[in-house]
């Protein structure tokens, strides 16, 4: 592939007389990320997807930042094909990595290529790359950005997510997973507000599936998988992906069955997290890793014993009552 068929979507303008600002961990970031992807194609390194002709690839070179302390720089940054979402996965890849070790991330929109400046800029503010100065051009990524917080009674916040530890479970899933499970999100479902509150900063509550668990989980068959009946959160997960990436997040899971968290039990978890059925009647693999679940601190007394049969619980409380 030629290197004048890649549209290039970034370069660094020229800078005189400045030195990167404390440029060490930058520096051993870098180096990293060079680990991690060695591949080089014109003395750029190379995310590669794909084999053949549905090969996909991006371009990148990285440096300290001149602009920012400790930042790292993304100096050029190019996908093909083009506008299939190759540009965003790259981005993502890295704002990953960047999010793990806590490296900030900067950037200027090239403006001499085939994709106008300011599209460009309206691509990486897709991204979650905010303006370093009020007017510039120069944009910035990290975890100081004013961006929208996972919080129980931000919006979306319903009265089970906010007492989960008594109404459900607690699991780690990729937002991408989520999406997965529930209905499509269609154009009338659409919340244009929604993304709007989260660039703004705002809060946003965990999002939550309801579970309707098989009748023979109460006796220990779990030849038949749950089935996703109802959902919350799809306009949130839908720009988080684009604002944080795709990295497990909390999801708060309720059972209909066993619909309190001490009827929940371990070989329920292990189930779910084995494969659950989408609303959409499609099968997902391993939505989530059961240990996210089971290592959560066990609730003494009325609130979660979390081993026995919740028939049996059921039982308990009305000879209680």
């Amino acid at each position: 592939m030629r290197a004048s068929e890649f549209l290039s979507e970034n370069d660094e303008p020229v800078r005189l007389k400045l030195r990167p600002l404390d440029n060490g961990q930058a520096k051993a970031w870098i180096e990293r990320v060079y680990q991690k992807y060695p591949t080089t194609m014109q003395n750029n390194h190379v995310m590669i997807w794909g084999k053949g002709d549905d090969q996909q690839f991006a371009m990148f070179e990285l440096t300290p930042s001149f602009s920012k302390r400790g930042a790292v720089e993304v100096k050029w940054f190019q996908a093909y094909p083009l506008r299939q979402g190759v540009g965003s996965r790259a981005m993502q890849e890295l704002q990953a990595i960047a999010r793990e070790d806590g490296i900030a991330l900067t950037l200027f929109p090239w403006d001499k290529g085939q994709v106008s400046q300011s599209k460009l800029t309206k691509f990486y503010k897709g991204q979650g790359f905010k303006p370093i100065q009020k007017g510039g051009k120069s944009l910035y990524w990290g975890s100081d950005v004013n961006e929208a917080e996972l919080d129980p009674r931000g919006w979306g916040e319903t009265p089970q997510g906010t007492d989960v530890d008594y109404f459900g479970l607690k699991v780690k899933m990729r937002p991408s997973t989520f999406l997965k499970l529930s209905h499509p999100l269609g154009a009338s479902d659409r919340n244009a507000d929604v993304e709007k509150h989260m660039q703004g900063g705002g809060k946003i509550a965990y999002p939550f599936l309801e579970i309707k668990d098989p009748v023979e989980w109460e006796d220990g068959d779990f030849s038949q998988l749950g089935k996703v009946s109802n959902h919350e959160g799809r306009n949130r997960m839908t720009h988080w992906i684009k604002m944080k990436g795709d990295e497990p997040i909390q999801v708060n899971v309720f059972l209909r069955g066993a619909n309190r968290r001490r009827f929940v039990t371990n070989d329920m978890i292990q189930a779910m997290s084995q494969g659950l059925i989408s609303q959409t009647g499609q099968l997902v693999k391993n939505p989530f890793d059961a240990s996210t679940a089971l290592e959560e601190t066990r609730v003494q007394g009325d609130r979660w014993t979390g081993d026995e049969p919740y028939r049996q619980l059921v039982e308990l409380d009305i000879a209680k009552g």
